[in-house]
């Protein structure tokens, strides 16, 4: 068990607890009503709700996404895919998980694949999928080497991908990617953005899932 991805973990545990103090913990086994209250009521400093926020707290919480929405993005696919056990898009073959689109600028771009890489890994932990784990990898290692994602987007995406790559591959450069993610999401107050918490608690409960099967992981890795 690797203790780097033990500190994270913790890490953003404790980070998430801070900013979404009003919300049940959700390693603290709240009652079902409790956490249908947190996702119907959940929302950003703005009072803003995200169209990917119901698939985002139906993993925190356990509680139903309801429906995609209709012309849904590549990361509301691989969300709702997380979130509702459907199935997930296909990748693209190599480089970024997720094409991008003529019209669309390289930061809405980047936030998406972000969003995508995220619920990709945490996929290919919870159903143990070799061939995504090995796709999400790659990804990871096109992202350390094209992408700064300080540049475009202020939320904590997939930083348990960047942490496990790190710890697997013995990789200083995802290590840092993680860490600029992580920054990223504290730059405008200090600490993060309550959105960002609860992306902190969904990569924590995935890296504790890749921790507790990670003989798997690993032989797959080899």
């Amino acid at each position: 068990m690797s203790s780097q991805i033990q500190i994270w973990q913790g890490r953003l545990n404790r980070l998430a607890r801070v900013v979404l103090s009003d919300l049940p913990d959700p390693g603290g086994l709240p009652m079902p009503d409790e956490c249908r209250a947190a996702a119907e009521g959940f929302s950003d400093e703005s009072g803003v709700r995200r169209t990917i926020d119901p698939a985002v707290l139906a993993r925190v919480y356990g509680t139903a996404p309801g429906p995609m929405p209709v012309g849904a993005t590549p990361d509301l696919q691989w969300w709702w895919a997380l979130a509702d056990g459907g199935a997930h898009p296909e990748p693209e073959p190599a480089g970024a998980l997720t094409r991008r689109r003529d019209d669309q600028g390289i930061e809405l771009w980047t936030e998406i694949e972000l969003g995508a890489l995220h619920a990709a890994w945490s996929l290919a932990i919870e159903n143990e999928d070799e061939s995504l784990l090995v796709r999400c990898m790659e990804a990871c290692r096109w992202h350390i080497a094209e992408l700064q994602p300080d540049n475009a987007t202020n939320h904590a995406w997939a930083i348990h991908a960047f942490v496990i790559y790190a710890d697997v591959f013995l990789s200083p450069e995802s290590d840092m990617h993680a860490q600029t993610l992580l920054h990223a999401c504290m730059m405008a107050s200090g600490k993060p953005d309550r959105f960002s918490g609860l992306l902190m608690y969904e990569a924590a409960d995935a890296m504790e899932t890749w921790m507790s099967q990670r003989g798997w992981g690993q032989t797959v890795l080899e």
